[in-house]
């Protein structure tokens, strides 16, 4: 048991589940479309928001990883395991399906017609597919006799085939959204009702050892919505979530409705240990409304996605332009913290800005408001990341080495152009910006490569990360940089991504041992799993 800090802080969880998601335009995102021309996005959707915090929801998932299959099979379960129910909780004469006899009350219900409007539009869209693996997953779907008599076994393995097919193409289509490689697992991690998000959260964390320190979660909310209104037929509508992010006139009291935000905050009042960050686009016409919950102390500070779509310093739009620079200058005066990612991988849309997250796109910022209360999520990214994407310039290919990088890629050259090839190393200039001013701080979420594939390396990736912190926190104190990287770095996890959902405690696991006694990190064990991060919040 390697040697446990006072207390831990995971500075970066999510508690929304897809009903707080614009789906509509995530899923037709990924299939290269809008949400406007594809019903396959839009009936998938309306299937995942129904079937979304039903008691048959699963509050805890498995522990190891699963192939796409095992969320396909699970995804299928829980739709007819929610048809059936809610059959069952009407009090009406429910039976098992008979064999070779049509149940009606199976046929009849919302879901299942969804289901066939589903089948219909797969069909209907991609039937004439170029790639053979999805049209041939789709011609399986004609196959299906429009008079199909349900059995028990027929209605679970139609359910299946439908949803199947749907993930499959997902999963074949999608280049947008870099960090879903699998949405049945996005998806089915999406499922429970925020409550037992944060139930399962704390209980991950709770089984690691009964004497382990007290952690607090803090969890940042995601606003995308409008990401996905790209042009007049697209509406707000279309792409809207099934809980709008946020309604001042919603009815607060009812725990079954609500907007975004107030369902959030039942989270906090039943879960004292979490800690929320709302999210702030400054493309809605009320976005300085929210300020008022985080100046009432609801809320600790906000979430700045830019990969959604626009910059923290000249934006081409001039009304966006304007709004973010009030909404920093009143942050800054406020002394309320902000939060953004910071990978060269990420969440984004069709327009492919991900590389609106680089560090530099932050030196305006921080120019005119040296005080600014900023913490960079992901600390810039661990492994090499080799990302296609349009920058301020147009279009760009760079790569991104990361704290994976060797002594020599971090000791040399960064920001520079081979063959047409930009390298760049958002890790780097993640930690010039942490030591050159007061209130910069990052947190190191979703290292992916510590946890994820052969042993060795997960082992090498853990080397480089220590050798890099190591020399980074020594080149701090040898440079006299204005501030010491040791008091600027910190623990998180984002927690629920797929890749993390059932590994919290594997994730801590590799920091504990990183900062363990005797190592050459120990003696910063402390600062980087609480104490910088509740500096950052002001949270003492």
């Amino acid at each position: 048991m390697p040697t446990l800090p006072n207390k831990i802080v995971d500075l970066h969880t999510h508690l929304f589940n897809a009903r707080c998601l614009p789906l509509p335009g995530i899923f037709a995102n990924a299939l290269n479309k809008d949400a406007d021309n594809s019903w396959v996005a839009r009936h998938l959707s309306t299937i995942i928001f129904k079937i979304t915090e039903s008691e048959y929801s699963p509050e805890n998932l498995q522990e190891n990883f699963l192939v796409d299959t095992d969320y396909v099979d699970r995804l299928s379960d829980t739709i007819e395991a929610h048809i059936v129910g809610e059959i069952e909780a009407r009090n009406v004469q429910f039976r098992e399906l008979a064999d070779q006899e049509k149940h009606p009350l199976v046929v009849a219900h919302d879901i299942t017609q969804d289901l066939k409007n589903l089948q219909k539009a797969l069909i209907d869209e991609y039937e004439n597919n170029q790639d053979c693996e999805i049209r041939e997953a789709v011609t399986s779907l004609k196959e299906v006799p429009e008079n199909l008599q349900f059995t028990k076994q027929s209605f679970s393995g139609w359910i299946e085939m439908i949803i199947g097919v749907a993930i499959r193409i997902l999963n074949k289509e999608q280049d947008v959204a870099d960090d879903i490689e699998n949405y049945g697992a996005f998806i089915y991690s999406m499922l429970s009702a925020e409550k037992h998000m944060a139930e399962t959260l704390i209980e991950r964390y709770g089984v690691i050892a009964p004497d382990y320190p007290p952690i607090t979660l803090v969890h940042h909310m995601m606003d995308m919505q409008m990401a996905y209104v790209v042009k007049p037929d697209t509406t707000q509508e279309m792409v809207s979530p099934y809980y709008p992010f946020y309604c001042e006139y919603v009815q607060q009291e009812d725990e079954n409705n609500g907007d975004q935000i107030s369902r959030m905050k039942q989270v906090h009042a039943q879960y004292p240990q979490t800690i929320g960050f709302l999210a702030f686009d400054p493309r809605r016409e009320n976005c300085m409304d929210v300020f008022k919950f985080v100046q009432n102390g609801e809320f600790k500070g906000f979430k700045f996605y830019t990969s959604m779509g626009y910059l923290p310093a000249n934006d081409p739009v001039a009304e966006i332009r304007d709004r973010v620079h009030t909404f920093f200058e009143k942050c800054a005066a406020l002394d309320i913290p902000v939060f953004t990612h910071c990978t060269a991988q990420g969440f984004q849309t069709r327009a492919k800005l991900g590389l609106n997250a680089k560090p530099k796109n932050w030196d305006a910022v921080l120019e005119a408001f040296p005080k600014l209360r900023l913490c960079f999520g992901h600390a810039g990214g661990g492994k090499q990341t080799h990302v296609t994407s349009k920058d301020t310039g147009g279009k760009v290919d760079l790569i991104s080495l990361g704290w994976s990088a060797t002594k020599d890629e971090w000791n040399g050259p960064d920001d520079y152009v081979i063959k047409g090839v930009t390298y760049y190393n958002f890790a780097k200039d993640v930690v010039r910006l942490c030591r050159t001013y007061e209130n910069v701080y990052c947190e190191f979420a979703y290292i992916t490569d510590l946890i994820e594939g052969h042993g060795d390396e997960c082992a090498k990736a853990r080397a480089c990360l220590v050798d890099n912190l190591v020399y980074v926190i020594h080149e701090s104190q040898a440079v006299e940089a204005p501030y010491k990287f040791e008091n600027k770095m910190a623990f998180g996890s984002d927690w629920n991504m797929p890749s993390m959902v059932t590994h919290p405690k594997q994730y801590l696991q590799v920091f504990l041992e990183i900062f363990d006694a005797g190592g050459p990190l120990a003696n910063y064990r402390e600062q980087f799993f609480h104490e910088n991060a509740l500096n950052y919040m002001k949270a003492q």
